[in-house]
């Protein structure tokens, strides 16, 4: 399964936008959304629970400077990456985007795709706020 954010504007230069968001996997925890009920970071990974759903833990897997920043699951519920591109619009404003690619069967499918929409939507706008 492969979902997308909206593209978010962000008035601030794409390595600003990046340095925050690869300072401190804590700063994820200022742009998960408000359904979220666990958050705990530590060295290169963060965990994060929303009601009604198991905790998942992320990892960072790939680090592109200025141009995105890829998590994989370290839980074995669901393999899946989560990658927030970046992109230069001018040099004062960027556009921040997340992707979630995920080996999902039919049925987890028809119950995930809504919520994890609404949750990398949510991800973007938040991390375009920050």
């Amino acid at each position: 399964m492969n979902l997308q954010s909206k593209l978010i504007t962000v008035n601030k230069p794409v390595s600003e936008v990046y340095n925050q968001l690869t300072s401190s996997l804590e700063k994820y925890k200022e742009i998960m959304p408000t359904e979220v009920t666990v958050f705990k970071a530590e060295g290169d990974t963060f965990t994060f629970g929303l009601k009604g759903f198991p905790e998942v833990q992320l990892r960072v897997k790939e680090k592109v400077e200025n141009q995105k920043i890829t998590f994989e699951s370290a839980t074995p519920i669901l393999k899946f990456t989560l990658t927030c591109a970046l992109s230069e619009q001018s040099p004062q404003t960027s556009g921040i985007q997340f992707f979630f690619d995920g080996e999902v069967n039919m049925m987890m499918r028809m119950m995930l795709e809504k919520p994890l929409q609404n949750f990398i939507d949510k991800l973007a706008e938040k991390a375009g706020a920050l």
